[in-house]
């Protein structure tokens, strides 16, 4: 949509063509970007959801990101492309905005004595 505008600049009208489409490329992503899972799966799990064949999303997919430790175990720590991200309820989300990488880290917890 194209609209005119007038401006009266010192007895002067100007006439301005405004366009008011706006071009925002970053504000959604566009294309399918993959995100990579890094974890021992003998120490416990991690899922996506949604989910998707081969963990690839399109631009702008908020993903919900599920982390759990199998018996004897526990989440250490969590990172979304090298940022540590803090789990509520064993998860975290994120808006997939291009190639992402998360790894999980587990301890084994010490045993009572």
């Amino acid at each position: 949509m194209k609209k005119f505008a007038k401006i009266l600049l010192s007895g002067i009208v100007l006439s301005v063509l405004l366009t008011t489409t706006i071009l925002c490329a970053a504000c959604v992503p566009t294309g399918e970007w993959q995100v990579t899972v890094d974890y021992d799966t003998t120490k416990g799990t991690v899922t996506l959801d949604p989910p998707s064949e081969g963990n690839y999303y399109e631009g702008g997919t908020t993903v919900t990101v599920t982390v759990t430790a199998i018996e004897g175990w526990s989440v250490e720590d969590v990172f979304l492309d090298g940022a540590r991200q803090t789990l509520v309820n064993n998860q975290f989300s994120f808006v997939v905005e291009d190639n992402a990488k998360i790894r999980v880290n587990f301890v084994k917890n010490s045993s009572e004595e």
